[in-house]
Parts: structure tokens; C-alpha cells; sequence
């Protein structure tokens, strides 16, 4: 089943940004937005080059992902300074949505 959503890696450190979503499909569905980072795939916290499309394959048939929308947030783990917190710059708190 496809989810009817494509994404690349995109800044440092790289994040998977959503770049392709089918009009109709599941993720537009879903609500999923273009430029939105995934920053959660089924509560797993998406870290470094961790291999998002596994995640999405393994999760079928439903997938429930948290998305941001970039420049949203800044978090401490960008600085390298551990256990800091994240400091919130304003706009949409990240969002969950559910993709059937």
C-alpha cells in the first residue's frame, strides 16, 4: 500500500522533509503538508540518517507520523548541548496525524 508520499533529507542535520504528496492519497488525506520534517514515525524519534523508509514500510497499514514545520523549533541537540531542552520559536506546536 502506498502512503502517497515521497520525502528527501534536506540541512544539517539532515532531516527527512516531505517533498511529494499525491493529491487524493492517504498522506493528503491525512492532512501531511509539503516542507513538513518528520520528526516521528509509530513514537519512534526520527535521529540523524535514521532510515525513515523502513520505518514507513514496516508500519503498514496505518502509520501515524509527528511532522514540524521547519524553523519551527530549535533544540539544544543541534547545538550539541545535552539535556538543555528546546527552545520554541513560535508558530505550530508539531502535529500527529494517522495515514490510513
Amino acid at each position: 500500500m502506498s502512503l502517497g508520499l515521497g520525502f528527501e533529507y534536506q540541512g544539517l542535520p539532515p532531516q527527512p522533509v516531505i517533498t511529494v504528496i499525491e493529491p487524493g492519497g492517504p498522506a493528503d488525506r491525512a492532512g501531511v503538508r509539503l516542507g513538513e520534517i518528520i520528526v516521528e514515525v509509530d513514537s519512534q524519534r526520527i535521529t540523524g540518517l535514521t532510515d525513515v523508509r523502513q520505518l514507513l514500510v514496516n508500519s503498514n497499514p496505518e502509520v501515524t507520523l509527528v511532522l514540524q514545520q521547519p524553523g519551527q523549533s530549535l533544540t539544544s541537540g543541534l547545538f550539541g548541548f545535552a539535556g538543555m531542552g528546546s527552545l520554541r520559536l513560535g508558530g505550530e506546536a508539531p502535529r500527529r496525524v494517522t495515514i490510513r
